[in-house]
């Protein structure tokens, strides 16, 4: 089950990064730093902070298991860098959800959570 949730998520070289505001362009960010009550920037410097922490304390020390990129059909891949690290928290913050006043990321939800042939809505509420 896990390698088929896994293998549903966007890739971290695909094109369209629109859902997913960690990985806009900086112009795209800047709109939305102006606009927001929650700071893209500090979020982002944040993610930053953790990654250069995890850079220095763990994936420095083994790069055979904690390579930067990995070859997926071809294509590399970021993964154990900055840009993989960022690339998994935009997948975190958009899955999860408070259940127990905790975040949590359950990807049998996630999968429950989308149909193949649902009709997408871009704005509005619920």
């Amino acid at each position: 089950f896990l390698q088929t949730w896994v293998a549903s998520l966007p890739s971290p070289v695909d094109d369209d990064k629109s859902q997913y505001p960690l990985l806009w362009s900086e112009e795209d960010q800047e709109i939305l730093q102006s606009s927001s009550t929650s700071k893209i920037y500090r979020i982002l410097d944040d993610i930053e902070e953790d990654a250069i922490w995890l850079e220095e304390n763990v994936f420095a020390k083994d790069r055979a298991k904690f390579p930067e990129t990995v070859n997926l059909d071809g294509v590399s891949v970021p993964c154990f860098s900055l840009a993989g690290f960022t690339w998994a928290m935009a997948m975190v913050q958009s899955r999860s959800f408070f259940l127990d006043k905790t975040l949590r990321l359950i990807p049998f939800l996630d999968m429950v959570n989308h149909a193949d042939d649902a009709e997408e809505i871009r704005s509005g509420t619920m």
